[in-house]
């Protein structure tokens, strides 16, 4: 006479039926010996063409409010080539273009061996080409206008206003 909740010897146990030659595994605590990524690779691309001469110094006390404690942050400023931005000194003037930004990263790929984990784009949108990244969920783009004909669809977009 059984419950079918009493133990028994006679039957394998149903929970241990689908093991190989009575092996038993226990769940048990483990610990991780390799090295954890504690920050967000994140390049930040701010827009210093022309069109955005007059808007530099609120993207770059944009760019300054991102935490570093989660954030490895490397700075550049763009107009038509990329270039990084060091001490705060922003250089403005000249067309824009949005491709040599996405071919900044593959060249930083080739070197590191990694792409960024983070692109982060403040810009009015406006550029003589079309940007079209091999990560495009990796991009995020904050707008001044909402123009977004030379960017990537598959990109993130933000409007900059709504932060302030």
């Amino acid at each position: 006479i059984s419950d079918g909740d009493s133990s028994n010897w006679v039957r394998p146990n149903r929970r241990m039926a689908c093991l190989d030659s009575g092996e038993i595994f226990l769940p048990s605590d483990s610990e991780y010996m390799g090295v954890e990524k504690s920050k967000v690779s994140l390049n930040f691309y701010m827009d210093c063409s022309g069109s955005c001469i007059g808007l530099a110094e609120r993207f770059y006390r944009a760019a300054n409010t991102i935490p570093l404690n989660r954030f490895e942050v490397n700075l550049y400023q763009f107009d038509t080539v990329v270039k990084e931005l060091k001490n705060g000194e922003i250089t403005c003037g000249g067309g824009t273009a949005l491709a040599p930004l996405e071919k900044h990263c593959l060249e930083q790929m080739k070197k590191t061996g990694q792409y960024p984990d983070a692109c982060f784009c403040i810009t009015d949108g406006y550029s003589y080409d079309k940007i079209i990244p091999l990560y495009p969920d990796r991009w995020h783009f904050f707008l001044t206008h909402d123009y977004r004909n030379c960017i990537d669809d598959r990109c993130n977009f933000y409007d900059l206003k709504d932060f302030g």
